[in-house]
């Protein structure tokens, strides 16, 4: 089977998809309309696309630009490349870019990949692109989107029939993703020796609700003395979120880490003892699913793509999105008990072998494949 795969993404699930669409033997072709490759995978040398053998990418910079005239450009551009590729399926997502594309098309059998931003926020946020969204949904043949809650969005909002809709979950690489895949000298080196590690991992921007975060560390720094909170990352309110620690008190209790390549990230998720998600809006989200496949304890606001995974006081703690004090409260309990913090430690490695093994859910893409293959999902 060849399968046109559509992203200008290229970020760790493109890797995962298309690693293992290559060894299952699938004849693939990427297709990139983007400015450059160099940063594609996250920068980093294990998730880098151009390494995966057998795969052919066909890389459009000149295209990349989202401007109504180099749009149109692209569609013809992508018309002409299914014309001398001939695919038997195609897979896209971003839904208002690729997505999109892939709609305008006309080609058929099409299978859209949401990413979670795009259904849970972007397909909403304008007329437009409400209008926009609606086409590129309702043109695919079949949708896989990563929860329950994306699912309800695409039916319910866009009238998409349910029973196209597979819902698989963003995965977790668990040969990677593991408590083995340890730096000994980390801690040490980030003056954490002796403390508890608090772990905050989200892209710093204001949809992931870290500003509530940080509002609620000055109660936990006067609970919990002995923690500290590591920061991992980068984003666009960086500095604002830095000058409200400042002004918090909070300069000796936060170690900023800046940008961290992606392989490794498991290596500070190994050193920390809780992860926390303060997310105002989200799907699967792929940070918590690595901090649960590493065996850390949880504390994650209440919105639906986290009560999917996380259910209070078994594997982690559920507290009130955009509520300092209850995520303070949420923070300090699990800190105070280590009993509790181990048996959902257990838990969650537990639930993640169970339900986001790659290896395991990639099944399921492959049913989907052989089901527009086949020509049945059209019918």
């Amino acid at each position: 089977m060849k399968i046109l795969y559509l992203s200008e993404m290229l970020g760790p699930h493109d890797y995962r998809f298309l690693s293992m669409d290559i060894a299952r033997g699938y004849d693939v072709t990427l297709v990139a309309y983007r400015k450059d490759l160099d940063n594609a995978g996250l920068e980093g040398a294990y998730y880098d696309i151009r390494k995966i053998k057998g795969l052919k990418i066909i890389h459009k910079p000149d295209l990349a630009e989202n401007t109504l005239l180099k749009f149109l450009k692209r569609i013809r551009d992508f018309r002409s490349i299914i014309r001398s590729e001939r695919p038997d399926v195609i897979h896209a997502g971003w839904i208002q870019t690729s997505g999109l594309l892939a709609a305008l098309s006309g080609f058929h059998p099409y299978l859209l990949m949401p990413w979670g931003s795009d259904i849970i926020h972007y397909s909403k946020s304008s007329f437009r692109n409400r209008l926009l969204s609606y086409y590129a949904i309702n043109k695919a043949d079949m949708i896989t989107c990563d929860c329950e809650y994306e699912k309800g969005i695409i039916t319910d909002d866009f009238r998409y029939p349910g029973e196209k809709v597979v819902v698989m979950p963003w995965d977790v690489d668990l040969r990677f993703f593991n408590r083995d895949n340890k730096d000994p000298g980390l801690r040490k080196k980030l003056g954490m020796e002796g403390r508890i590690v608090i772990l905050m991992m989200r892209i710093f921007r204001p949809e992931y609700g870290i500003e509530d975060f940080i509002k609620a560390l000055p109660k936990v720094k006067r609970d919990c003395p002995d923690a500290k909170v590591l920061m991992l990352g980068y984003g666009p309110i960086e500095e604002e979120l830095k000058q409200l620690a400042s002004k918090s008190g909070l300069d000796d209790f936060i170690c900023w880490t800046g940008y961290v390549p992606q392989q490794e990230v498991v290596k500070y998720i190994n050193i920390s003892d809780i992860y926390v998600s303060t997310s105002l809006m989200d799907g699967s989200s792929s940070s918590l699913l690595e901090a649960m496949a590493c065996g850390l304890p949880v504390v994650v606001s209440d919105i639906a793509g986290n009560v999917e995974w996380v259910e209070d006081g078994v594997n982690g703690l559920v507290v009130k999105r955009a509520d300092p004090d209850s995520i303070a409260a949420g923070i300090t309990r699990l800190l105070r008990d280590e009993a509790l913090r181990r048996s959902m430690s257990v838990n969650n490695t537990k639930k993640i072998e169970d339900k986001a093994d790659f290896s395991k859910n990639f099944a399921r893409l492959e049913r989907i494949y052989e089901t527009l293959g086949s020509g049945k999902a059209a019918a």
